[in-house]
């Protein structure tokens, strides 16, 4: 049994030091936490995967009365939550970007966000690199967009509202100082496997394919947080007690999807809604 005690020891020391999987500098927050001070008594929208689509964006916002409609700026009673996955695919993806800096909309990083830095970054070491199609917008970033999306948290957790938001998933069982970084963005499904030769007791490991030996792991995470996730654009809206899928393939033609949660009393009262995409922005791809 010393393994599997070696291994609940494990997450009694301190957390291991971060560092990113492709040498990108690491968020100044990495898990951010909406504390009850600032949630105050705000309603909270959270919206999936928006890829570039700014108009569908707008108009969902406007939907959920998030929105002032004189000025299309964010109103103060509402806390809105991106999953991750702004920009890359659709047409405006420096106008999601530069409207999110604007209101001070929180979003978490998705892994094309990610894959932004890195293509940023080969951009400016080489510059006879040439930029795939979805990303030539990255010309028209400016130095502090780019600080920004550096710093994009991976997590973003409102205990008020017992929720925490992620762009790909979470690993169920392992606490959140010891979630990989780069599962927090890719991720879909887990797997069993076992801790030490011999033992019975396994530990799930995640991936973001889907196999014969792996399930998805948001019918699988048991709270107490209900985590609020996109990347996952094949599966749809998806409805499990403790996670909610929100990526409805907007882009792909299909439907940009958001929840509104609101306090009545002493429960959390739920309305997810939806809008149809303009047309179809791109055809389906892996991620």
């Amino acid at each position: 049994m010393g393994g599997f005690f070696s291994y609940a020891a494990s997450f009694a020391a301190s957390p291991p030091l971060l560092k990113h999987p492709y040498n990108l500098t690491v968020s100044r927050v990495v898990h951010k936490v909406v504390d009850d001070a600032e949630i105050g008594e705000k309603r909270v929208l959270i919206v999936g995967d928006i890829h570039g689509c700014f108009d569908e964006m707008i108009q969902l916002l406007s939907r959920a009365d998030a929105l002032d409609s004189n000025t299309n700026r964010v109103r103060d009673n509402c806390c809105v939550v991106f999953c991750g996955d702004f920009v890359n695919k659709g047409p405006k993806s420096i106008e999601v970007l530069r409207y999110i800096m604007e209101q001070k909309i929180l979003t978490v990083r998705g892994n094309h966000e990610e894959a932004v830095l890195r293509e940023f970054m080969a951009m400016k070491q080489d510059k006879s690199y040439e930029l795939r199609k979805k990303y030539r917008w990255l010309v028209e970033l400016h130095p502090e967009e780019v600080d920004f999306l550096t710093n994009l948290p991976y997590t973003i957790c409102i205990p008020a509202f017992q929720l925490i938001v992620v762009h790909a998933g979470l690993v169920p069982g392992v606490p959140l100082d010891y979630q990989d970084l780069h599962n927090l963005t890719t991720m879909r499904t887990v797997r069993p496997e076992p801790v030490h030769p011999g033992l019975f007791y396994s530990k799930l490991v995640a991936s973001s394919k889907y196999t014969k030996d792996s399930t998805a792991w948001a019918p699988v995470w048991k709270g107490p947080l209900h985590v609020y996730f996109g990347h996952d654009a094949k599966k749809g809206l998806q409805n499990n007690p403790y996670s909610t899928g929100l990526d409805s393939g907007c882009v792909y033609g299909a439907t940009l999807t958001g929840v509104l949660i609101e306090r009545d009393r002493r429960s959390l009262r739920k309305s997810v809604i939806t809008i149809q995409a303009a047309q179809v922005y791109q055809k389906p791809e892996g991620n």
